[in-house]
């Protein structure tokens, strides 16, 4: 992750991308992390980008 530290919410957003939206085709939005997880704007697309990051997305959003 570049050195960079993991939100302290990531891994319950990651728990949450494999569980509850593990089962759609439509691409995690940072607004989706946003509206779901009451996080700002700049937060959710860092946590968005970590999730590309650490393989759990690919970079439209779609559940590795």
């Amino acid at each position: 992750n570049g050195g960079q530290k993991l939100d302290n919410k990531f891994d319950a957003i990651v728990d949450w991308v494999r569980t509850v939206r593990g089962n759609t085709e439509k691409p995690l939005s940072i607004t989706e992390i946003q509206t779901i997880h009451g996080v700002g704007y700049a937060r959710a697309k860092r946590i968005h980008m970590q999730l590309q990051a650490q393989g759990i997305i690919d970079n439209r959003g779609c559940l590795l």
